[in-house]
């Protein structure tokens, strides 16, 4: 690097002052975005749809068209169901005593496991 580089990053390095303690560099934070797709549908999701007889919500409508899926036994729309009402499960695996429990059964359409 050139002298004179070093010189005026020396100069910069003066100026610096850390911030103190509990002091933020940017204390008014970031500015709150005027229009963005998740507001508007937070907003548009809890009102009414018109065009329902029963003049329910948008939310309303999306669980019972949701639930209609989980029973028709469309995998992603279940898995949704059960995530909401039990919480989403961690894969871990299973204990050798289930391992043993079911290592005559086999699920339907399937050969029995050996």
């Amino acid at each position: 690097m050139p002298k004179q580089s070093l010189k005026n990053k020396d100069k910069r390095l003066k100026n610096l002052k850390p911030w103190k303690p509990g002091q933020s560099g940017n204390p008014k934070g970031r500015p709150p975005k005027l229009i963005s797709f998740t507001s508007l549908l937070k907003e548009e999701i809890t009102r009414v749809n018109q065009e329902d007889k029963e003049k329910r919500t948008w939310a309303q409508l999306i669980v019972i068209a949701t639930m209609k899926l989980a029973i028709k036994g469309n995998a992603a729309a279940l898995r949704e169901v059960w995530e909401r009402i039990d919480g989403k499960t961690k894969n871990t695996p299973l204990p050798e005593e289930i391992k043993l429990v079911f290592k005559g059964c086999s699920m339907p359409g399937q050969s029995p496991a050996k």
